[in-house]
């Protein structure tokens, strides 16, 4: 189901090292829409071991057909190559 075009969007993305990678063994590129958000960015460094963070993000607008596209993937230098996210929430404003 596509949200309402033309409507703001609040995206929080709760994300948490659950697994032990250690700082800059899980590197990732995340965008939406196209639009990069976080690039090289890794969990461990920011928040820890299993420590939530959420990064928010307010000037997301949905598509043509009111779809927000969200790419996850690991960076070309990340030793882990599987990225991870915990959860996404998106809201109409």
């Amino acid at each position: 189901m596509g949200i309402i075009k033309n409507t703001g969007i609040l995206k929080r993305k709760p994300i948490a090292e659950i697994f032990g990678a250690q700082v800059g063994e899980r590197v990732e590129n995340i965008s939406i829409n196209g639009k990069p958000i976080l690039t090289n960015f890794s969990i461990a460094a920011e928040a820890g071991q299993n420590k939530a963070l959420v990064k928010q993000y307010t000037d997301v607008a949905p598509g043509e057909k009111g779809d927000i596209v969200i790419r996850v993937r690991a960076a070309t230098s990340s030793e882990d190559q599987n990225a991870k996210i915990s959860g996404i929430e998106i809201w109409e404003m």
